[in-house]
């Protein structure tokens, strides 16, 4: 139940309190000794209630100098088919009206006392409470009540007054104490279940013309999501009688609220505020509010409609600077560690808002996270089962990187992972991955679209973002997503499915010209390929975490790229060392440490997190290269054939190498994404420089091969002929190393 059903029916409650009084004095001036007359007292003010009034206790009479009345152990009872049998019970209640004034129509009140009252406010599965009756009798007696009214107030001397009730010059109470009282709501439709108790309330001296003190304390008992509060209050209050106006001014509210709902287990929640209700219009006006938890401050004004029916607040909210880190830890939350420690320590926010028990809505949300603005609008529908959000947001610039959680000394991100059992043993060498929040995911219902001006994320910069987000019943799907990058662009949609028990997600990726050399370079810390790349992917996976994720991946990809290079070897230096080093020539330079080549095109089907079939055709300005391989993405691994044609053109810029025109070399590409390495294929080259010719250039060559690869000679002469047969056998096993891999430098 709402706060304001909560004050409404305590003023309902309070109204039938002071009702059942005023009946009771009512009869006790008019039969002198209550005592003597309960049962006429009992009988008329169970006919004006609708419900059975009963006095178990004592009632004591006074006349002079003030009218009064104390009665004990008071009860009306329930409306049917509610329990207890009991709705309203006072241990005692008291009241006294000066006599002498009331002659100059001045209501003069003593003490006001209600001790040991007990109140149950209840609503069944059917949405009925057990108060609707008192209401419904109500409003049956009211027509006549205003009849009156009407043409007595025809007289228009009781209309006149400066804010007194009808009839009444002035009005003061000197005190009103409510002490040891208890109230119970249960509400059986939302399965909620509200206690206050120890309500204590001291109020006055009170008049119509200034403000009167007031003070509250109580505990509340909330046992849905079990919380625990004790609330202190205090401030100064106005009625406007005529008007019908509450004001309540300086109000300073203290709660110190406890459960396993508070993070940390407990908190501190202050409230300074003023406000006016105006009970005619149902009108609420806060010019200025400031509310205080965990450190937090948070300031604004707000105005209301409708507040004791259907309460719509509207209004504007700051929240001043904070360290979230701090705020975590404050509410006793695992730290939030970042990659930068100076990411996610000042954040601050302001916005207006409207609010309604079935809705919440953001607009002109301006926050300020870190350095980074972020400007918009959110709502959260909270009418349905599910709650839905929608959102639209603007963000400057932002470096995701910094918000990362920290890496360890080999470079990987070391967020705190929980521990899972899986069937699939990890493979070696993998970093574990954070499983998929599933649950929260399927109840995950939003709509909105993102759009950043500048951002920087596994040290890729991205320019011009912008995504658009839906998700509903365990399905979330961005589409589309889009930047500019790298003198390029990009274009993705991706779909996630939570739906099954395997969670599967699908993305359908293209870049378009993006320099490579710069990419690769910031989202690798090398630039092993320059050159205008497009790349297109199509993938699926499934799986409850990235590696499984990885492990399951199928689809495409499609590489084309232009005017680039290889960084890191040069294929066409590498063939001629070797070709002239078998045949005891020296290679002379040491090549450009790159491979130029004016187109390169990769078509590849992927298979469970291998990128087979891969058809690679390479372009350059003395050769082509086509080839074949797979690449495991899981691994990271690669292993390639290639084969280089030589243009007929080589033999004019390499005469050397004239031998080459028209052959074709094997190369073996190997290694890992970040340390590929390429070799030549021993036992083809070989079988072109044909065994006679290689015998004899070995023989011319054995010497300086002997000196660079560190072969020792025969020592005599009689050995000679084996020693060349061993020479050999060592060239070719030392081959092995030169031309089958080595380092790619």
């Amino acid at each position: 139940m709402s706060m304001p059903k909560m004050f409404k029916y305590s003023l309902y409650t309070i109204g039938g309190i002071l009702l059942l009084l005023i009946l009771l004095i009512a009869g006790a001036i008019l039969f002198i000794d209550p005592n003597d007359y309960r049962d006429r007292i009992e009988q008329a003010a169970s006919s004006q209630l609708g419900r059975e009034v009963q006095l178990n206790g004592p009632m004591s009479l006074s006349f002079f100098p003030w009218i009064g009345l104390e009665i004990q152990d008071v009860a009306l009872a329930n409306a049917q088919g509610f329990a207890p049998d009991t709705m309203l019970s006072v241990h005692k209640a008291g009241l006294k009206v000066k006599l002498l004034p009331l002659l100059s129509k001045n209501l003069q009140v003593g003490t006001l006392l209600l001790d040991g009252g007990q109140v149950h406010l209840a609503k069944n599965d059917q949405g009925v409470t057990n108060w609707q009756d008192l209401m419904a009798s109500k409003s049956a007696k009211k027509p006549a009540d205003q009849t009156g009214q009407d043409s007595s107030s025809g007289n228009g001397a009781d209309s006149k007054g400066s804010g007194s009730p009808t009839g009444l010059a002035a009005l003061s109470i000197e005190k009103i104490t409510v002490t040891d009282t208890s109230l119970t709501w249960k509400d059986q439709q939302a399965g909620t279940q509200i206690m206050v108790q120890d309500l204590a309330v001291d109020i006055g001296p009170v008049s119509l013309e200034d403000p009167f003190p007031l003070s509250l304390s109580c505990t509340v008992d909330n046992a849905e999501p079990g919380l625990q509060a004790e609330i202190e209050a205090t401030g100064k209050a106005q009625l406007d009688m005529q008007k019908r106006i509450v004001h309540l001014r300086d109000l300073d509210l203290t709660s110190r609220t406890a459960g396993e709902a508070i993070p940390g287990g407990e908190t501190e929640i202050t409230l300074q505020t003023s406000l006016s209700l105006n009970l005619e219009t149902e009108a609420l006006h806060m010019p200025q509010m400031a509310l205080g938890a965990f450190g937090l401050q948070v300031t604004g004004q707000a105005e209301g409609t409708s507040m004791l029916t259907a309460p719509s607040v509207n209004g504007q909210l700051e929240v001043a600077t904070f360290n979230p880190k701090k705020l975590v830890q404050r509410m006793d939350l695992p730290p939030l560690a970042t990659a930068d420690p100076e990411a996610l320590t000042a954040v601050q926010a302001e916005t207006g808002f409207e609010a309604t028990p079935s809705s919440i809505a953001l607009s002109g949300l301006s926050m300020g996270l870190d350095e980074t603005s972020i400007q918009g609008r959110a709502s959260v529908d909270l009418a349905q089962s599910v709650p839905s959000s929608n959102f639209s947001l603007q963000i400057d610039k932002i470096d995701v990187d910094r918000y990362l959680p920290p890496a360890d000394a080999g470079g990987a991100q070391t967020a705190k992972k929980p521990e899972t059992k899986t069937d699939k043993p990890g493979t070696e060498g993998e970093t574990p991955a954070a499983a998929l929040p599933v649950g929260l995911l399927r109840q995950l219902s939003a709509e909105g679209k993102i759009q950043i001006g500048e951002m920087k994320i596994k040290g890729m910069r991205l320019e011009d973002v912008s995504l658009t987000i839906q998700a509903q019943d365990g399905k979330i799907d961005i589409a589309p997503l889009t930047s500019r990058l790298y003198g390029g662009a990009l274009e993705s949609t991706a779909s996630l499915d939570v739906r099954g028990q395997t969670p599967s997600i699908r993305t359908d990726t293209k870049l378009s010209t993006v320099r490579l050399e710069s990419l690769l370079q910031d989202l690798t810390g090398k630039s092993l390929l320059s050159g205008l790349g497009s790349v297109h992917t199509a993938v699926s996976g499934q799986g409850l975490d990235a590696g499984s994720l990885l492990r399951t991946l199928d689809g495409s990809l499609n590489l084309n790229v232009e005017n680039g290079a290889f960084q890191g070897t040069d294929i066409l230096h590498r063939i001629r060392s070797t070709y002239l080093t078998l045949q005891g020539k020296s290679p002379g330079s040491s090549g450009s440490d790159q491979t130029k080549f004016s187109s390169l095109e990769v078509a590849a089907d992927i298979a469970k997190g291998k990128i087979r079939k891969s058809d690679v055709q390479l372009i350059s300005s003395l050769f082509s290269l086509q080839g074949s391989g797979q690449l495991d993405l899981v691994q990271r691994s690669m292993d390639y054939l290639l084969k280089v044609n030589f243009d007929k053109e080589l033999s004019g810029q390499y005469p050397e190498l004239s031998g080459l025109e028209g052959q074709e070399i094997p190369l073996d590409l190997q290694g890992t994404l970040t340390d590929p390495r390429v070799g030549l294929n021993k036992e083809s080259l070989l079988k072109i420089l044909g065994q006679g010719k290689l015998s004899e250039e070995v023989d011319k060559g054995v010497k300086k091969l002997q000196e660079k690869l560190g072969i020792s000679s025969s020592e005599n002469e009689e050995s000679k002929g084996a020693g060349k047969q061993d020479a050999g056998e060592q060239v070719k096993d030392a081959l092995k190393g030169f031309l089958g891999g080595g380092s790619s430098n």
